[in-house]
């Protein structure tokens, strides 16, 4: 068993225990069963053993910092519908170069109120952004997102190793 499937189990064991709320003996057996068959499930279409590039564990500050940020984005987007909005289709650059964290940041994106991520080619994003009808820079709300969801990500990527 590698590393990143090691990782990928205990990460599913902490989100199945802070979803029951239980911290019994028959919690944590049952949620090591659910997470044993997650991960052979998903083997076929996330082979972990494939994905060398990510560090799992630090992912977990990771899911809570977009937790916070999906919650604070969600008053500005209220906001933005009050006042007026206007959608503009953005494309962003991404300093990422691990497939899988590219793939985490475009859903990422998607999941915070008012962006939608539309397409991901190479290291552009494309995103449908619900923007303030005044603001003359429409990319900037967009970047800003990507910006501070990426550097969290950066965190979990591995440095490239140069081959010789």
């Amino acid at each position: 068993m590698s590393k990143n499937a090691i990782g990928a189990f205990v990460l599913l064991m902490i989100v199945w225990l802070i979803l029951v709320e239980n911290l019994s003996w028959f919690s944590v057996i049952l949620g090591g069963i659910v997470s044993f068959a997650c991960l052979l499930f998903t083997w076929k279409f996330i082979p972990l053993e494939k994905v060398r590039d990510v560090r799992f564990l630090r992912l977990i500050p990771y899911a809570l910092y977009l937790i916070v940020g999906i919650y604070v984005q969600g008053f500005v987007v209220i906001k933005r519908i009050l006042t007026g909005a206007r959608l503009d289709i953005v494309e962003v650059k991404t300093e990422l170069k691990s497939d899988f964290l590219k793939a985490l940041l475009v859903n990422s994106i998607t999941l915070i109120p008012g962006s939608i991520s539309l397409n991901l080619e190479e290291n552009t994003i494309t995103v449908l952004n619900l923007g303030h009808p005044k603001d003359e820079n429409v990319h900037q709300s967009v970047d800003d997102n990507r910006v501070w969801l990426e550097k969290k990500l950066m965190k979990a990527q591995k440095p490239t190793e140069v081959s010789e």
